[in-house]
């Protein structure tokens, strides 16, 4: 399958396609979904060496499947577990009425941040890294010390990054701030 037909069979309501895309994100920290979908029911089981943290994951795959707009799916069970588990460590379901919006309302997020410590908790460059728009705006935030507002938003797998300030920033010492803290 090539990126544009596994996205068009994601947005289908294709289970394989949907897992697919989310291992695509997921599979570097370790994590790996499987996804099957019966009489309107995605059901998304994550599986990890501990379990995955629901807090953070269970509403980004929700988000994820609402911003496909898939029309076949009308709910979502999201499952953590450890590998080799028989039994989840956590489900959570989701329904998909009113969540399907279009992608750039569903990921917008401006900054605030707020990472959480707690060691089953991932980092905000975790989030980030697994395309958590929201982690990522608040990473651009940090290097503008209050001096502008990042927004980040995703549309069809294309990331826009849109930075406000009152007053016109000097380009080349932004992007070696930003270069600095992304390192």
């Amino acid at each position: 399958m090539t990126q544009p037909n596994i996205l068009e069979l994601a947005k289908q309501g294709d289970a394989k396609a949907i897992a697919l895309l989310l291992n695509r994100q997921l599979q570097a920290k370790g994590i790996t979904a499987a996804a099957s979908l019966k009489d309107g029911c995605l059901q998304v089981m994550l599986e990890a060496a501990e379990a995955p943290s629901q807090q953070v994951l269970a509403p980004w795959v929700s988000k994820s499947i609402a911003g496909l707009g898939a029309a076949s799916i009308e709910k979502v069970k999201v499952y953590g577990r450890q590998t080799g588990a028989k039994v989840p460590a956590w489900s959570q379901e989701f329904e998909m009425a009113g969540l399907k919006l279009p992608v750039a309302n569903v990921t917008e997020g401006r900054a605030s941040f707020s990472e959480n410590t707690e060691s089953n908790q991932l980092s905000l460059k975790e989030r980030a890294k697994l395309g958590d728009v929201e982690a990522i705006a608040s990473l651009l935030n940090l290097p503008l010390q209050n001096k502008g507002t990042a927004t980040a938003t995703l549309q069809d797998g294309c990331l826009q990054v849109m930075l406000e300030s009152d007053v016109v920033p000097d380009e080349e010492k932004e992007k070696l701030l930003l270069l600095e803290s992304s390192a």
